[in-house]
């Protein structure tokens, strides 16, 4: 019970620090023409969250590997360092592992532009997918290359709302300045597309994992799965009416509209925590269909 708490909790910590991390450097990207005072300032805030996220994100992934060994070799987590080294040094789990800490290395230490940053996350994604269920037909299959688009499209999105929500937005507002009408345009197509595709992939995901809907009330898996898909819904309830009535109404330039605006994306990057932390629990399930 406790290596897989461990795996969980990592697994969460991981998710949300890479969310962290592509919505800081698409917002960075995107606000790269601005050159007011409060911009300037919240594109070096962006990219220092950013390596600090990575450090985050580097720590968690070494506590999930080192939970992958305590469970593989089926012993304590206190006797599963030998365990770990064989999985580093003597498998292809660890040299996906390698790499992705590699990625992670770079975005911590190295000062890279937000566009070379998205690059390097893209790669530390694919890593990732390469030690999951999805790669077990192996690697440039279907199903691999749809887990990867699916993190990449969860990252965006929920690393999108959370950045908007607790840093942009209200930097702006701190700034005295007007609401970035560009950044909020990108920012609502950017969701809106990313949500497409992750309805297009998690169809694909589910259907390949739970094998039958009787499974989603059958199994652990299926709970989860469930419990995802209600957070995921209020979610898009949320970022419906932003993007309907909130940032409209901040475009337009009404008296009280953003601090609204910023609630609801409050709430909205709560609901898709608690959404993350439910695809990390799917991690530490096997698939009903692959049973």
């Amino acid at each position: 019970m406790t290596t897989m708490l461990l795996q969980v909790g990592a697994v969460w910590a991981s998710n949300l620090a890479l969310a962290w991390m592509v919505g800081a450097c698409t917002a960075a990207f995107w606000l790269r023409n601005e050159g007011t005072g409060w911009t300037l300032r919240c594109r070096l805030w962006l990219q220092q969250s950013c390596r600090a996220a990575a450090l985050v994100c580097l720590a968690a992934y070494l506590l999930v590997l080192w939970a992958v060994a305590a469970a593989m070799a089926d012993v304590p987590l206190s006797e599963a360092g030998a365990a770990l080294w064989m999985l580093l040094a003597q498998s292809d789990y660890g040299k996906a592992a390698w790499a992705a800490a590699a990625c992670l290395a770079a975005l911590a230490f190295w000062p890279l532009s937000p566009g070379r940053s998205l690059a390097v996350l893209v790669a530390f994604a694919f890593s990732r997918v390469a030690n999951s269920h999805a790669a077990e037909q192996g690697l440039l299959t279907l199903p691999l290359l749809v887990e990867w688009l699916h993190l990449l499209l969860i990252a965006l999105w929920v690393g999108g709302v959370a950045v908007a929500a607790w840093v942009v937005l209200p930097a702006s507002a701190a700034g005295g300045g007007a609401a970035p009408d560009a950044y909020l345009r990108k920012l609502s197509d950017a969701a809106t597309l990313a949500l497409a595709g992750i309805v297009a992939t998690g169809i694909f995901n589910a259907w390949r994992g739970l094998g039958k809907l009787d499974n989603l009330a059958a199994t652990p898996y299926g709970v989860a799965l469930t419990v995802k898909l209600v957070l995921v819904a209020l979610a898009v309830a949320l970022g419906g009416y932003n993007k309907l009535r909130g940032f409209p109404a901040i475009v337009a330039g009404q008296a009280g509209a953003r601090p609204v605006v910023v609630l609801v994306l409050r709430i909205e990057s709560v609901l898709l925590a608690g959404a993350v932390l439910a695809a990390a629990v799917l991690t530490s399930q096997a698939p009903p269909a692959f049973g």
